[in-house]
């Protein structure tokens, strides 16, 4: 999801602000698990109650485009999703976004997310244009260019490093060295 990219500058701006750090503790809420219970989407299967760091969830939503660690962000960043959506509408705006529309962290269809649909209605999806896409992009690398020592992992393995989740964690990023199932 593109959307994940807004959330990636967003939880690096709140490190850069010292409201963050990677060794942060996130519990996770009871609508992340939700949004980890949802087949057919990017998860790393968080409970309601568990505690990650942030680099631990910052890895699983940039290397896998897990939604429910992309939500536990959020909501730890904004105190929400609403006021964390809000924050990627005023974020895109200050970046010079202007055909771009966020309803949800994740990017995911509103129409998924049952009772905690915070913004917009149910048939309400995140969009963003190409040209939109490219500025924030542009922004993400020129700002935080870190980012890229995340969205650059090939795979994490069950239980490696920053991954200790019970799932493989395969970038969606075929064309990185090393991807296994890349060329």
């Amino acid at each position: 999801s593109m959307s994940k990219m807004m959330v990636e500058y967003l939880v690096m701006e709140a490190i850069e602000e010292g409201k963050l750090s990677w060794d942060t503790p996130v519990a996770v809420s009871e609508y992340a698990h939700y949004i980890a219970s949802l087949d057919g989407t990017s998860r790393v299967w968080l409970a309601q109650g568990e505690e990650r760091t942030v680099k631990e969830l910052y890895t699983a939503m940039a290397v896998y485009s897990a939604n429910d660690a992309t939500v536990a962000l959020a909501e730890k960043v904004a105190g929400s999703e609403k006021q964390f959506v809000q924050m990627m509408n005023d974020k895109a705006a200050q970046l010079g976004m202007t055909n771009s529309r966020f309803v949800n962290s994740t990017g995911l269809p509103n129409s998924m997310l049952g009772s905690y649909v915070h913004t917009g209605s149910p048939q309400d999806e995140n969009a963003m244009s190409a040209r939109d896409t490219a500025i924030l992009a542009r922004a993400l690398l020129a700002k935080y260019p870190d980012v890229l020592q995340f969205s650059s992992i090939p795979v994490v393995e069950p239980g490696d490093g920053e991954g200790r989740f019970p799932v493989r964690l395969i970038n969606f990023n075929w064309m990185l060295p090393d991807h296994p199932y890349g060329n």
